[in-house]
């Protein structure tokens, strides 16, 4: 009897020794699924706004072409499209030339009527 209470307090103390051998194992096998999940959630948190940034990418991407586009056909429009006011600038410079030296034309006329008119008095006196 003696020998199976010998036998018996040394398997409980194995069985106790298994308990906590069992327990640290857990404990770490838990601490181990614990930090593969959190892993997981950062890889995915990760993933989430790498495509974010891809959406936000793309779409400035294609805002970028669009304004591209935009200025091409606006620089194609200007080239093609005729300057209206060059021409009524013309116009209007050759009339006002025209008119002013009319004018000069017409006060030279009459300073010369007037320089004879003055000239021919003296003369006379």
């Amino acid at each position: 009897m003696e020998l199976e209470s010998k036998k018996l307090g040394r398997l409980e103390n194995a069985v106790t020794g298994m308990k906590e051998t069992l327990g640290k194992v857990s404990g770490g096998v838990r601490e181990l699924l614990r930090r593969k999940k959190e892993k997981e959630v950062v890889e995915e948190m990760e993933e989430m706004e790498e495509k974010r940034k891809s959406k936000l990418f793309k779409i400035l991407v294609i805002c970028g072409i669009v304004v591209g586009i935009c200025a091409i056909a606006y620089a194609i429009y200007k080239y093609f499209t005729p300057d209206y006011l060059e021409d009524y600038d013309d116009d209007y410079d050759d009339r006002f030339d025209d008119e002013f030296l009319e004018d000069e034309v017409d006060d030279e006329d009459k300073d010369k009527d007037e320089d004879k008119e003055e000239a021919a008095p003296v003369a006379a006196k």
